[in-house]
């Protein structure tokens, strides 16, 4: 992964910090070049005091401002997330999902 890319995180729960945290760990990027959404303050606080990330509310924001976006939520959640920021992706944007059971017909409907 090219260290210019932004990689955005939707969804700033345990997995997205863990996967954040290891890619700065691994020298492929800086938090400066990453972002995440959530509806929960308090994830959000997480992920920023751990990863020393920014984050927002805006789902619209990570996909606006990212390259590679990685889809972390709670497999029950994709659609509606999906959904609301489906007329914002592109075929340029590359959307990584470590949502589980979600296959990619599901992503793909979606979006």
């Amino acid at each position: 992964m090219s260290k210019d890319l932004t990689i955005g995180f939707l969804g700033a729960g345990r997995m997205a910090a863990a996967l954040a945290k290891g890619f700065i760990e691994a020298g492929m990027t800086s938090p400066e070049k990453m972002i995440a959404s959530d509806v929960f303050e308090g994830a959000r606080k997480a992920f920023s005091d751990s990863v020393g990330a920014r984050t927002t509310e805006s789902n619209t924001e990570v996909v606006n401002a990212a390259d590679v976006v990685f889809l972390a939520v709670k497999p029950h959640q994709v659609e509606e997330v999906l959904n609301g920021v489906s007329d914002h992706f592109d075929s340029a944007l590359l959307l990584v999902s470590i949502a589980a059971g979600v296959t990619l017909e599901k992503l793909q409907s979606c979006l």
